[in-house]
């Protein structure tokens, strides 16, 4: 090599540059990280789903809900599942109402799934039914009780017939048309034989007569009674010859109200 000449200066200066480049070669650590990739026909073990199990899967799921066609019979739907019909429920076999659109919900239930349990709701009403099948037979549609709390009246009374003290003699009906009448008042007449307490609004009075426990308090003394509700929901102070002015007159009535 002849002085000054500096050809194989620039090429060792070229080739440290070259060994320096991080993007021209790979490391050891980056091929190592490469080669722990894994390739093309790689799938995961057990504890994974992998693509086509996960396809296959969601290809078994049914749209919910499931429209339930004209003229069905809803005897036949015992897969799991929710059902509706939208408005042209009228040909639809084996409701228990007759409605123009409901939901259904389908459960198996019972040993081995072999059950069948059907909850009907139906779109335009707060009302539940329930009903289910046992072996391989349906049983009767069940209504949901539902539970609102009834309102309260006050008890219309007679002319000389007071509440006593605070108390408010009240009657009210739950939704199964049983009446319930709180009975607490005083006369300021005398009652004699069949006085008229009070009278029960139609809607509130019983299919037949009903007679009512009561007690009396007559100056200082209880006396046992009977009260008489009757089909035009006259509550009568029945059976008290005398005639007297009560303190306080007590009675509690329970009764099936007439349709």
């Amino acid at each position: 090599m002849a002085v000054g000449d500096k050809k194989p200066l620039v090429m060792a200066v070229e080739f440290a540059k070259h060994i320096g480049n991080k993007i021209a070669h790979v490391t050891q650590l980056e091929r190592d990280k490469w080669n722990g990739k894994a390739d093309g026909t790689h799938s995961h073990d057990e504890r994974y789903y992998t693509e086509t199990e996960i396809d296959t899967s969601l290809s078994n799921k049914a749209d919910v809900p499931i429209d339930i066609p004209l003229d069905s019979d809803l005897d036949n739907y015992i897969s799991s599942g929710l059902f509706f019909n939208g408005g042209a429920a009228t040909t639809i076999l084996n409701k228990p109402m007759d409605v123009a659109s409901f939901s259904l919900l389908v459960e198996k239930n019972g040993a081995y799934l072999t059950g069948v349990k059907q909850t009907f709701t139906p779109y335009t009403s707060t009302a539940t039914y329930c009903r289910v099948y046992v072996d391989g037979v349906w049983r009767q549609w069940v209504l949901f009780a539902t539970a609102t709390p009834p309102m309260e009246y006050d008890l219309p009374l007679s002319e000389g017939v007071s509440n006593y003290g605070v108390a408010k003699s009240r009657y009210y009906q739950n939704q199964f048309s049983e009446a319930t009448v709180l009975i607490d008042v005083a006369t300021s007449t005398t009652t004699g034989s069949e006085f008229v307490i009070a009278t029960l609004p139609v809607g509130f009075r019983p299919t037949i007569g009903t007679d009512i426990p009561a007690i009396g308090l007559y100056g200082t003394t209880f006396t046992p009674l009977r009260l008489y509700i009757n089909g035009t929901g006259d509550i009568i102070l029945s059976g008290d010859m005398e005639s007297r002015q009560y303190r306080e007159i007590c009675a509690v009535a329970h009764f099936v109200v007439a349709p």
